[in-house]
């Protein structure tokens, strides 16, 4: 009896196994092979498919040899060409799987340059000498956060040899860089223009030998820097727009930005020429938001406004000769104009500054419609005080509002020339500035006539009107004592 029925239980079990494995063999939803470096994913029909839209780069191969560029560049090379575009996961490569030093750009060779997203690991990554970044079309890095360790922030650095920019957004020239098999930015529209190149939340130590951290004179919209910070660096460390950007193909970063929450400290690399920033030609972008630039008193200018229509605000400057210098670049043919400068603070706890915003007077009259919100200067314990603004395009003399008058400026507001001559001294301008001639005005109850005012030149209407045999409009003029009065004109 025992013997007959494990004989026929053995026959279940056989029958069980033997239609499992026919619905294993018809079942559409059954998993099917993995590419390397694909990550699983169910498809339409429940089955578990490989994904070429995100794929991981630390499993793949690499092309020519183990180091962290050539395995990104083999996860570039799997992206499916039907796709177009894919993430690519860096993060999982460390030194211990991979060389972290780059020997060549991600992107040698590759034709077609795909769409990516790149998610870059933890840890130095070194830029060999001639393995400069120049970041195609659509192209967005990402790295796991910012800070001065290499170890768990995302760091690339310069490496022994290296020079120019570190990383450029896109390409100036029809002709591709010389380790690039097709130029990085598609052409079309008066010259080659890149979109959508990002570089987010990461760390550059130029290791004082490095031109420039960041070159944008390319890219456009939806081009943006967040989050990063640059250490190092004896040039510029974000530069947008260039010399020549008004020649051919003129603004050829223009609507790119914001350039956000930004670091820069040139430490013991920082010479004269030394900038945190650079915006050069007329590359109407949508602005920097959020800059701290900190250096020893050694540089010229933090940064350096030569453009038009841009925003500057939420920035901190210490230990520069000036904070922001405006239109020393320029000239009597390229006007520096409707520029906003916003929230700027300052201060000589590292090195002295003289000017926290300087307008320069490179070439008279080329600096116009200038709007400053908010400026406030600071001194060092010892005392040693810097300008808040110091302006050189109006008067012989030019404007200073020191640190003693004017040590917060709530408005200073440069309009234009008042004749047609380029060289005239003779601007439109309103400030709250005490110390300076502005227009203000207020309902008067009682007369002002022989009151005590502040610059010669000033004046203030009365909104008032002519009731009651009030004046509506006074100038502050020179009187007999050695202080200023107002005094009715109408």
């Amino acid at each position: 009896m025992r013997s007959a029925k494990s004989f026929a239980n053995g026959w279940i079990l056989c029958g069980a196994l033997i239609v499992l494995a026919g619905w294993l063999y018809v079942s559409p939803g059954r998993v099917e092979a993995q590419s390397a470096g694909n990550n699983a994913i169910y498809n339409s029909i429940g089955g578990i498919i490989g994904s070429g839209s995100f794929i991981d780069a630390s499993v793949l191969p690499s092309t020519t040899n183990t180091d962290i560029c050539s395995r990104i560049q083999s996860a570039l090379a799997a992206i499916n060409k039907n796709i177009g575009s894919a993430v690519i996961d860096a993060r999982g490569i460390n030194s211990g799987n991979s060389n972290m030093t780059c020997a060549q750009s991600p992107w040698i060779n590759l034709n077609p340059i795909p769409d990516s997203i790149i998610l870059l690991p933890a840890g130095t990554i070194t830029l060999a000498s001639g393995s400069n970044w120049v970041v195609p079309n659509q192209t967005r890095l990402i790295g796991e956060g910012t800070g001065a360790s290499g170890t768990s922030v995302t760091t690339i650095q310069a490496g022994s040899g290296f020079s120019g920019a570190m990383i450029q957004m896109g390409w100036n020239s029809a002709t591709p860089p010389s380790h690039y098999s097709v130029d990085p930015c598609p052409s079309g529209g008066g010259g080659w223009v890149c979109f959508g190149i990002s570089i987010e939340d990461l760390t550059l130590n130029g290791a004082g030998l490095a031109s420039v951290g960041i070159l944008n004179e390319n890219s456009q919209e939806h081009s943006y820097v967040a989050r990063v910070s640059m250490y190092q660096i004896p040039g510029t460390g974000l530069q947008i727009g260039g010399a020549g950007q008004n020649g051919n193909g003129c603004c050829q970063a223009q609507n790119s930005g914001p350039y956000s929450n930004i670091l820069v400290a040139p430490g013991t690399s920082a010479t004269a020429n030394t900038a945190c920033a650079e915006v050069l030609g007329q590359p109407d972008t949508r602005g920097i938001h959020g800059i701290t630039c900190v250096a020893n008193g050694t540089p010229a200018a933090a940064i350096l406004l030569d453009s038009d229509n841009t925003t500057i605000e939420d920035a901190h400057l210490d230990g520069f000769h000036d904070g922001i210098l405006v239109g020393s670049q320029a000239s009597a043919t390229n006007n520096v104009q409707s520029n906003v400068l916003f929230n700027i603070t300052g201060s000589v706890d590292s090195g002295p500054m003289t000017n926290l915003i300087h307008i320069s007077k490179a070439s008279p009259g080329n600096t116009t419609d200038l709007t400053i919100l908010g400026a406030t200067s600071m001194h060092d314990a010892s005392g040693n005080p810097s300008n808040t603004i110091q302006d050189d395009e109006t008067g012989t003399a030019g404007t200073t509002l020191s640190f003693s008058t004017d040590a917060h400026v709530g408005m200073y507001v440069l309009g234009q020339p008042m004749s047609g001559s380029a060289s005239s001294t003779e601007y439109s301008r309103f400030t709250t500035s005490p110390t300076v001639p502005t227009w203000g005005e207020g309902s008067l109850s009682l007369t002002i006539t022989g009151k005590a005012c502040g610059s010669v030149g000033a004046l203030f209407s009365n909104t008032a009107g002519g009731s009651g045999g009030m004046n509506t409009l006074f100038a502050c003029v020179p009187s007999s004592s050695t202080v200023n009065s107002w005094q009715p004109i109408k």
